[in-house]
Parts: structure tokens; sequence; C-alpha cells
């Protein structure tokens, strides 16, 4: 959300193999068609020739990557003279590096996940056997892969694509929400995947698990942080929403999630070494 100094000293200053952003770079409350500029102008010139950077495409993006003629993504913050200028500067060869979804260390990143509703919807036309359980990435990526594609090719035929509008929760027209607009409360875990999003906002991170019962658990970042290893024993899933404005960021070695407090750029295992307990009298002997 014109946001970009931020992110980029997120990114000169983490060291990092990849780095992962989730989408929204474009509209915020009150901006302008120059606002638009610049955000478009640090995609191109910064984000975009770093191969190491995967830029993902939120649902204050995706309107301004289509023709302006389809109407059925826009939404609020769209205007014709802010698309007028982003597409200006970027142009399909720059649009081709944007993607909808990314795997990488054992998560799928989003801009706001894939629920567990249209993931069974999307295994409906599949032959039964040849459903892996449990569902590998794989395969997940082959479905969901398949899936986006057919709803990219509805953009290009003027048709709705399903996959790509708001559910209900966000005021759309079709039940559940896709990787753009999936609301938090609307979002159900996908057995045997793990995800990382954003989209719905929080004061700080929170962590949706399934159990191999399959009940669902909540956990914030200092429960996370605090019971990590008996949270990951238990889980066939895990799943970060991680919408904080800007306030938080996570990284990930190893397959292990590690939640940043953004100003400070202190994880929460540190913080929580000096953080006073929760109740302070449960020490007391």
């Amino acid at each position: 959300h014109h946001h970009w100094a931020t992110a980029q000293r997120f990114i000169d200053t983490e060291k990092h193999d990849k780095c992962i952003i989730l989408g929204d770079y474009f509209d915020d409350f009150g901006d302008t068609p120059k606002d638009s500029e610049a955000t478009a102008l640090w995609l191109r010139d910064k984000i975009l020739p770093n191969p190491d950077i995967i830029p993902l495409i939120g649902n204050h993006d995706q309107y301004y990557l289509y023709p302006k003629s389809y109407d059925y993504v826009k939404g609020s913050g769209y205007s014709p003279e802010k698309f007028d200028i982003i597409r200006q500067i970027l142009h399909k060869e720059h649009w081709d590096r944007f993607k909808y979804y990314h795997i990488h260390e054992g998560f799928v990143f989003s801009h706001a996940g894939l629920t567990v509703h249209l993931w069974k919807q999307f295994l409906q036309n599949e032959i039964e056997d040849s459903i892996p359980n449990p569902i590998t990435l794989e395969y997940f990526d082959k479905i969901f892969g398949q899936y986006l594609e057919k709803n990219i090719n509805c953009v290009y035929l003027n048709a709705p694509a399903p996959l790509l509008l708001p559910g209900w929760d966000r005021g759309g027209m079709v039940r559940y929400g896709g990787p753009v607009w999936c609301d938090y409360r609307s979002f159900a875990p996908i057995k045997g995947i793990n995800q990382i999003f954003g989209h719905t906002p929080q004061r700080i991170p929170s962590i949706l698990t399934q159990n191999k019962f399959g009940s669902i658990n909540t956990f914030s970042a200092r429960d996370y942080t605090n019971r990590r290893d008996s949270i990951l024993k238990n889980s066939t899933s895990i799943n970060f929403c991680l919408d904080t404005h800007n306030q938080h960021y996570v990284i990930i070695e190893n397959g292990q999630v590690e939640i940043y407090e953004a100003q400070l750029g202190v994880s929460f295992t540190e913080l929580l070494k000096y953080a006073i307990p929760e109740n302070p009298l449960s020490n007391l002997t």
C-alpha cells in the first residue's frame, strides 16, 4: 500500500537467499496517481530486476494487471487515472514477473491464502484413486496451478474468474474468496499444506493449525514462539496470517518460521527473553 520505503529497508538490512513479498503494492486511503507512480517505479527499478525477489499479486494489484475493460476484479481503490500511470511504467514483461502463489521451504505463499473449501471443490473433478493421502506439495501445485490457469484464461475471454473474485465476506459474488481475496475469518486449513499469507489485517501475526484429529487451533505470535516445538509436533498444517501493516515479517530457515518485530528488527524469540510473564505470580512459590 505504497509503503515501499519500509519494505525496501527490510530487504536491504536482512540477509536472505529469497525474498517473498505478499502483494498489495498499490492503493491506500487518500492516495493519488503520484503515489501509484512512485510505487510502480520502485517495482520496476528495484524489485523486478532482482531474481531473488518473488513478488506476489494482491487484490489491489490485479486490476492494474488486466485490461481496463475487465470489470470483474475491480474493487475499492481502483481508478482509471491510477491505472493509466501504472500501465505506462509496468509493461507485460514486468507483470510476467508477478505470481499468484509461490512454494518455498515447505510453504505455499499467496496474498490471502487458499481455503480448504475451494480446495475440496477442485478435488470433486479428480479421480479419487489419484488423490494422494496425505496431499503433497507437488500435487497441490499441479491442481492449484490448473485451476488458476483456467481462471486467468477467463479474464482474457472477458468472463468471470471465480478464483480471482472476492467472497461473500468481502461483499463479492462467490461463496469463498480465492488466493487474493480469502478473508482470514473464512480461511480453513488444507490438511498437509502449510501456508503463509496476508490480506486480513491483524494486530500481530496470527497462526492457525490443524491437528491429526482435524481440530483447528489459533495461536498468537507469542504463544507460537513459546510453544513452537509442541505446536509443530501436533500439527498436520500450520498457517500464518502476516498482514500487520508492515509491523512484522518472518524469516524462514530450514523450514522453521521466526517472526520479527519490524521496527526493532528483533525476533519474537529474543523479545520474549526479556518479556514480563503473562502472570508474574505464576513464578512465585
